[in-house]
């Protein structure tokens, strides 16, 4: 999972998106996804970030979290990694991306805005759950700057 945000008009952002509204259901999320057979989570992450949202050259900060997860509709058990990547030079406020790769989103459009970070807690618990830790790692990151 990717956390990116960026310094905007005096705010921390937190990069979301929407599906097409044939999703209806599918609510507001975050880039996410899966590692890779043989893939290490920094190509991965970079990997995922390009294909759901077309972004590219990130600041990787830090992994912020890792947990076990079970994923609803297989009931299946995952572990997440969560990190907090910057996007400084991000100039549009929102734009639309059609998913690449080969995966299940492959042909999915996906609708990305910026909240302000503190809205990010109000994500689903599964994709809120390190909001915190993101946060205080972001205002860190500018009192020491």
């Amino acid at each position: 999972m990717a956390y990116i945000c960026r310094f905007n008009q005096g705010l921390w952002q937190l990069l979301v998106f929407d599906h097409d509204p044939a999703f209806p259901d599918a609510g507001t999320q975050i880039p996410a996804g899966t590692v890779g057979e043989g893939e290490d989570l920094q190509t991965a992450l970079e990997r995922e970030i390009w294909e759901e949202s077309g972004l590219q050259n990130l600041m990787v900060v830090s992994q912020i979290d890792e947990y076990d997860f079970q994923q609803t509709s297989s009931g299946k058990t995952v572990r997440r990694h969560v990190f907090l990547t910057l996007a400084p030079n991000e100039e549009r406020d929102q734009w639309t991306h059609h998913v690449k790769g080969s995966g299940l989103d492959s042909t999915l459009t996906f609708h990305f805005h910026w909240i302000p970070i503190a809205q990010a807690r109000h994500l689903p618990e599964e994709l809120g759950r390190s909001v915190k830790s993101c946060i205080q790692l972001l205002f860190e990151r500018k009192e020491s700057h």
